[in-house]
This record gives C-alpha cells, structure tokens and sequence, in this order.
C-alpha cells in the first residue's frame, strides 16, 4: 500500500536479463487531490511491452461525487512508452464510473506502438466532460487499426471544454472507415478553445465522407481555434463537404477559428458550401481562415457569398493561404468575395490566398480588394495570385484599391509570378501604375510581382525590381 503519492519510488533490479510479467495488485482508498496528479503512470517507460487486465480493478472510482480524491486519474498513463505493442484491454478502465477529471485521459496511449482496434467500450461507464479529457489520448498511435468505434464516447456528455478532442486521434494513420455520424453526439453546447483542434490529424486512412452531423451539437459563437487543423491531412476522405457542417456556430470570428481545417483533404470534391460560414459575422481574425482549404485539389468552386458576414477592417493572415494549392478550382472568383474587408492593410492578409490554382481563370473581379486603403503593410499581397496560370485576364485598374504611403517589406513579393497569362495593362490606382505610385521600391519589397507576365502591354516600361 502507497500513501504517498509524490515522494515514494518503487523498482526492481533483475538478476538476469529477459521478459517478465509484471504484476501490480492492491487496492486504492483514495487519490490526489492535485487535479494534475496522476493515479498512476508509466511514461516513457521503454521496457514495457503489453499490458493485460484492468487497471480499475485497482484504481477504480471510489465512490460518485465531486471530491477529487474519489475518482482516478490516468493522464499520460502510457504516453512514451515507444515500445509498448499488442492490443489495448477492453477492460482496462472497468471499475472506472462517472464524471470525469480533469486530464483524465490526456495523452493515454500517445507515442507508443499498440496495434489493433480501439475497443469499443474503452470509456463506456465514464459520463460526462472535463477539460482535456481527451487531449493526444491516440496522438501518432499509427500502429491501430480498423474504424473508430461508434460508440466510443457514448457517454461523454455535456458542454464542450478548453482542448476536450485536441490531437485525440492525430497521426493514427491506420485507422479505416468512416468517421461515426454519432461520434460526438453528447457534447453540445458552446465552443471553447481547441475543443476540435487537430483531432483527426494525418488520419490518411479514413474514408468516406464527412457526417454533415458530426458538430451538430456546437452552437454558439467562434472560440480560439475551435476547428484548427481538424481534418488537415484526412486525404482519403471523399464526397463534398457538408453545407451544415458548422450550421450551429454563428457570432464574431475568433482567431485560428478554421485555420487549416480541410488542409491537405485532397478527396474533397464539388463546390464549397456557399453557407459553410453563415452564421459568421462581425470584423477579421487572426488566422481566421488561414490555409482552411490549403491543397484541397478536388474542390471545384468558391461560391459568392462564402464569407459574407465578415466585415471591418482587415486582420493579419486572416486570409493567408486560404485557397493555396486548390488546382481544382476552374471556376472564376466571385465578385463579392472579400465584400465586407474594408480599412487600413496589415501584414500577410492575402498572403497565398490563391497561389497555385492553377486552373482558376479570370476575370479577377475588379473590386476584389475594392475596400482596402490606407498605407501599405508587409507582404500584404505577397504570393496572391502566383501560379495562377490559367487566368488569362486583365488586372483590373484599380484591384489593389487606395494605397498610398511608403511601400513596405515584401508587399507585392511575386504576386503574379510564374508565367501568368495576365493581358492588358498592369494594375493601377486612380489612374496610376503602381510602378509610378512607389517608384523607390525596393526588389524586396515587390519582388517579381509581375515575372513572366510579358503579355502586359506596358510589360518594357515595368522597373526591374517588379519583374
């Protein structure tokens, strides 16, 4: 029996090296009260190899209530243990009942080798929700297999918390099959701060399509990265994406709120939903919409009115890289897309946006940017439109709307760069060839923003550093 839980360090030194089964026995009366304590933990323990049995056998939930020392905890239980293989127990937690703690099951099996499927009654007498309950419970578990169980969090219940889903199932490329349409169904309520982040990261083996029901019960407004990277690296899911996906979350952006959402889901296809963001609105966000599609090649369309709620003056990289790599996209830019943009420029705003949709044509909408004034700011349109190879267009007089002041770092860096088919007349503001309004400006700061772009009619008159 241990009463000191922080102190007190058990081992064993073998005569004689070799594979031994370890057995642990007793029973626990009470845990910390320390709401980061662990009940017990086995972190980067290399010399484990499987485990059997069940741990609530002898670390179960004392007693239903809300006094901590009555239920276990078992954050980072096997986290590290890199040599750690075979199957988990489905009774490994039997015995473990009722509300969660805190970090209960934070970082549970991350890092190590444990095959086969997730049993599907893993955390079935757990009911209820804690903060990072589970946060890298399978991170990088590549080793497991099958689909996720339907039933999985059955019981997991209540309003969503601070980092709940973070990273659960991230890098568990050897999971197959559907995401479960029900896989969530308990949780409902606002969104906090990374309740979604990252959770089916580099699942490449998931198929199928995304349930149009699986946040059904998020509704509220915008919380700090909610949906970062939640499916970024999904390439084997397929079908398009849900119009109601998000249909609950309406309110004011929030930073990284959908930054890198469906990056690299290379299986999506169709249009984008024109009401994917509907209920969306109020002034830009950091990262709000950075790399959302990044390298999703099969979409096909951006729809007008995508982001038509945003409005007010611009954020930095609110919309950096958002539609970058989008080959797949063959229909032309809606003209009321950034509509609601309007004010001063800072930094990397436009950063990417578009560069390589290689099939996106033109015209490029002559109010696009219509509303942005003011002095320019870094890298502000550094890599927009570059790679767009097929956009055989016109630059529109006026796209970069009424810039004035001194030009800054990497502003224009290769806006149009790689051989655009861009005809007429190079950009202008009120009348001006931007060459003519910032005619000082560095090779830094413009960087061949118009290389290869030789079908422009003044393209001789153009200064080196533009080209």
């Amino acid at each position: 029996r241990k009463t000191n839980t922080t102190a007190t360090t058990y081992s064993h030194e073998y005569a004689t090296a070799g594979e031994y089964v370890i057995k642990i026995g007793g029973y626990a009366t009470g845990y910390s009260t320390g709401w980061a304590q662990y009940t017990i933990s086995f972190k980067n323990n290399l010399n484990l190899a499987k485990i059997e049995g069940s741990l609530g056998a002898i670390f179960p939930t004392l007693k239903t209530g809300t006094t901590k020392q009555l239920q276990s905890n078992f954050n980072e239980l096997f986290s590290g243990c890199t040599n750690l293989t075979g199957t988990i127990p489905p009774d490994l937690f039997k015995g473990v009942y009722g509300e969660p703690a805190i970090l209960m099951f934070t970082s549970l099996f991350a890092n190590t080798a444990v095959t086969g499927e997730i049993p599907a009654g893993l955390f079935a007498d757990i009911s209820g929700m804690s903060a990072r309950i589970f946060y890298a419970s399978f991170m990088n578990c590549d080793g497991l297999t099958g689909s996720i169980p339907e039933n999985l969090f059955s019981n997991i219940s209540g309003k969503p918390s601070d980092w709940g889903f973070f990273d659960t199932f991230f890098g568990c490329s050897g999971l197959t099959g559907s995401i479960p349409e029900n896989l969530f169904a308990g949780i409902s309520g606002a969104p906090a701060n990374r309740i979604f982040a990252r959770t089916f990261k580099g699942c490449s083996g998931l198929t199928g399509s995304i349930p149009e029901n699986l946040f059904a019960g998020i509704v509220g407004p915008p919380a700090t990265d909610m949906f970062m990277q939640t499916f970024s690296g999904c390439s084997g899911l397929t079908g398009e994406i849900p119009g109601n996906l998000f249909a609950g979350i309406s309110g004011p952006p929030a930073t990284d709120m959908f930054s890198s959402a469906f990056a690299g889901c290379s299986g999506l296809t169709g249009p984008i939903p024109a009401g994917l963001f509907a209920g969306i609105s109020g002034p830009p966000a950091k990262n709000m919409f950075s790399s959302t599609f990044y390298q999703c090649t099969g979409l096909t369309e951006i729809p007008a009115g995508l982001f038509a709620g945003i409005s007010g003056p611009p954020a930095q990289n609110m919309f950096g890289q958002t539609f970058r790599g989008c080959s797949g996209i063959n229909k032309p830019l809606p003209n009321d897309l950034f509509a609601g943009i309007d004010g001063a420029p800072v930094s990397h705003m436009y950063f990417y946006t578009f560069g390589g949709c290689s099939n996106l044509p033109g015209p490029i909408p002559e109010n696009l940017f219509g509303n942005i004034y003011g002095a320019p700011a870094s890298s502000m349109y550094q890599y927009t439109f570059y790679a767009c190879s097929s956009l055989n267009s016109e630059i529109p007089e006026n796209l970069f709307g009424n810039l004035y002041g001194d030009a800054q770092g990497g502003m224009f860096y290769q806006t149009f760069y790689w051989g655009v088919p861009i005809y007429g007349e190079s950009a202008k503001i009120n009348g001006k060839y931007l060459y003519e309004i910032w005619p000082d400006a560095t090779t830094d700061q413009v960087r061949a923003m118009y290389a290869g772009c030789k079908q422009l009619t003044d393209y001789a008159d153009i200064p080196s550093p533009w080209k």
